[in-house]
């Protein structure tokens, strides 16, 4: 979500100690998490991330959309540049899933005693999902950017997509 937030304040032309401050800290913060090392299933996060928001960023240069139109379309660019990436590099989604079950039983043994036993049981069925998982998350984290630029940016692109009549 801060990638995109990234671009499009960049894009609107910041002129605000506000503008500017959220840009940086964006800028920041993205650059920090794309920098960490980590498992396989990590760095097809960040990729799979990096895409998402580049396919974002020009598709809001070539045509601001309002609402889920540019999500879905933001999504569905990106995830067919990942697996033509993960095709090129040798990865597999099944090959990623055993990696994202043992995350899930990880995280779940932090939880309360009774739902950590049934996420454990169901993580080989929830890390199935993965990729959808990953699909809903880039779509609703483009959303949320896109409303964060509408607040945020004095002069939003698209200025028109961000009053609410044009945003659903």
């Amino acid at each position: 979500m801060l990638a995109p937030l990234a671009g499009l304040l960049a894009l609107s032309e910041p002129r605000t100690v506000r503008e500017w401050a959220w840009l940086v800290v964006a800028v920041g913060a993205s650059g920090v998490w794309l920098a960490q090392q980590g498992s396989q299933t990590a760095q097809v996060v960040r990729a799979a991330a990096v895409l998402l928001a580049g396919a974002y960023i020009a598709l809001t240069i070539w045509q601001p959309a309002p609402g889920w139109r540019r999500s879905v379309l933001t999504v569905l660019i990106a995830g067919a540049a990942l697996n033509i990436l993960m095709e090129r590099a040798g990865i597999a989604w099944s090959g990623l899933q055993p990696q994202v079950a043992h995350q899930v039983r990880a995280i779940a043994q932090l939880a309360p005693a009774g739902y950590g036993a049934r996420v454990v049981a169901s993580a080989d069925r929830l890390a199935a999902f993965f990729p959808a998982f990953l699909a809903v998350i880039g779509g609703a984290g483009t959303r949320l950017a896109w409303t964060w630029h509408c607040r945020l940016a004095e002069r939003p692109i698209g200025e028109r997509f961000c009053s609410g009549e044009f945003n659903s």
